[in-house]
């Protein structure tokens, strides 16, 4: 199953009892906090799920089928789970296998 962006609007604005325009005003503002948080460099946290950290990738230089290739050194971000959200996908895997 995938859930989009529209989905969870939904579940949020249902949850929370605001409208679903009033949901995705918001989220759409969080998404945009975050961007630009990151792009500043700023690690973004939600304790219990899930870190935005800003990192730099080296340059690299390469061969694939015979070409050569060359990246230049770029901005990137890393997402890095919590622990507790691990433990629960993990936890949903195991029981899955029961």
């Amino acid at each position: 199953m995938k859930i989009q962006k529209t989905d969870i609007i939904k579940q949020t604005a249902l949850a929370t009892g605001q409208t679903q325009e009033a949901t995705k005003e918001t989220i759409e503002a969080t998404i945009k906090i975050i961007q630009q948080a990151v792009v500043s460099g700023d690690t973004v946290s939600f304790l219990g799920f899930l870190s935005f950290i800003p990192v730099t990738i080296g340059a690299k230089q390469g061969e694939i089928n015979g070409l050569e290739y060359s990246k230049p050194e770029h901005n990137g971000v890393k997402l890095k789970s919590s622990k507790v959200f691990r433990d629960l996908v993990e936890a949903k895997g195991a029981e899955d296998e029961k």
